[in-house]
């Protein structure tokens, strides 16, 4: 009891009633002097986070006024043009893929001789290269189910459930390129890509309607809490083309997170690498060209395109393409390591540097670092890449530099779109935000 006493903070205490013994105040005083320093420190913990608490609670005032506004406010326009967009680029973009590949294929692909001819119908199938396409993916998936790798917690989602993912896919790149080499090395003619190059197109725009078809359709059980917020419209095609179902799986088998990465972008590596043989057969080379090992490390349509029309390049400017591709590849690396780094674990020891601002969401906003130059670094490492894809075909045509006009069109419209959800989002705290970093992508410029 008596050292139960000594142990109240001295705020707390009732005030000394005479009945006290004089050793009990003694005992009392040099209490009270030994937890000065540990009464301090509490004392400062609790102005920290009273001082905290009220930034907090300022933001949310602020924010309250945000929030009726967007309550008054009409429901915001939906992404792509909204329902007449979804309609559209569905059409479309399938449309223009096959455009571009007849196009590459013209003696003369310059603007002059567009559109290309269409092929007749029959010319657009072909049964094996669907099953090529088909045996590729299954291929990978079988790769994806390895146990071998690190499993990963991904971002928290409404439930508060992290769902696990298994990180292999170098090891399925390793293995996918030992099992290139190794059917190359047994005589398999890989310039089949090249000159069924359409039909594999038109095979693999099958496979994706039918697994699009398949996800809409599963998505119409799921949960509310499963559902994408921007595919919840309750339009079927918008829905369709947004994709309703935030992370459909398959007994752990995670659709989305395969698609995005495996068959595409390692195939990505296997095409390029078929035309690469391609090149050296219809140019009769020994070996590659320059500009063809460089698009081979760097991208696909241009590899294609290589292929009829070879453009030299100058040591000098070789060296300026890699130097380019490097520092977007820097920058790109760079910039989404800090946020992705800052994202796991704020507190981190390592990004004590990093100034923010707080937000009535409880997360806080980068403003230094990369982030603190402009609002998109990596979109400028993106486009520093686009550029360095485009400069080994050269200036003799515009087709070559398609993708980077299509790049800079995609980053513009999706920088709009960010901002406006992140305003929605973070209320004052963006506002603030946007006044501390200007620029959106080119500091003094955009």
């Amino acid at each position: 009891m008596e050292n139960n006493k000594y142990q109240i903070p001295e705020d707390n205490k009732a005030p000394a009633t005479g009945t006290e013994s004089k050793e009990e105040v003694e005992a009392e005083k040099r209490q009270s002097r030994y937890n000065l320093r540990r009464r301090k420190e509490e004392a400062d913990g609790r102005s920290a986070e009273d001082k905290t608490a009220q930034e907090l609670r300022q933001v949310q005032e602020k924010d309250a006024t945000f929030s009726a506004v967007a309550a008054a406010s009409p429901a915001p326009q939906l992404d792509f043009g909204g329902k007449i967009g979804a309609y559209f680029w569905l059409l479309f973009l399938p449309a223009w893929v096959l455009f571009l590949i007849l196009q590459v294929n013209l003696a003369d692909p310059s603007l002059a001789n567009f559109p290309p001819t269409l092929p007749a119908l029959g010319t657009l199938w072909d049964g094996q290269a669907l099953a090529f396409v088909v045996l590729w993916i299954l291929f990978q998936a079988l790769l994806y189910l390895l146990p071998v790798g690190k499993l990963s917690d991904g971002m928290p989602l409404k439930s508060g459930q992290r769902l696990k993912y298994r990180t292999n896919g170098f090891l399925a790149l390793v293995l996918s390129c030992a099992g290139t080499a190794a059917a190359a090395y047994q005589g398999v003619d890989f310039t089949y890509i090249h000159s069924h190059f359409l039909q594999l197109a038109v095979a693999s725009f099958i496979v994706s309607t039918l697994l699009s078809v398949y996800l809409y359709v599963r998505s119409l059980s799921a949960a509310p809490a499963d559902l994408a917020l921007g595919g919840s419209s309750g339009n079927v095609v918008y829905d369709f083309f947004k994709g309703r179902e935030l992370n459909p799986r398959l007994k752990g088998f995670d659709l989305k997170f395969f698609c995005e990465m495996r068959p595409g972008l390692i195939g990505w590596c296997l095409i390029n690498f078929a035309m690469a043989l391609a090149e050296m057969k219809q140019q009769q080379l020994d070996t590659p060209s320059a500009a063809m090992i460089l698009v081979n490390l760097f991208q696909l349509l241009y590899a294609y395109y290589l292929v009829s029309h070879p453009s030299p390049l100058s040591p000098p400017a070789l060296a300026a393409i890699v130097t380019l591709k490097a520092i977007g590849f820097y920058i790109f690396r760079k910039s989404n390591s800090e946020k992705n780094a800052f994202r796991r674990n704020p507190a981190d020891p390592n990004l004590a540097h990093l100034k923010t601002i707080p937000t009535a969401t409880g997360k806080s906003l980068l403003v230094s670092g990369w982030w603190g130059v402009v609002r998109h670094p990596n979109y400028v490492g993106d486009l520093l890449m686009a550029l360095a894809w485009s400069l080994p075909c050269g200036f003799n045509h515009l087709l070559p530099w398609y993708y980077m006009i299509y790049f800079i069109i995609l980053l513009v419209h999706r920088d709009s779109r960010d901002m406006s959800e992140c305003r929605r989002k973070y209320g004052s705290a963006w506002e603030e935000y946007c006044r501390t970093v200007r620029y959106r992508l080119i500091p003094r410029v955009y």
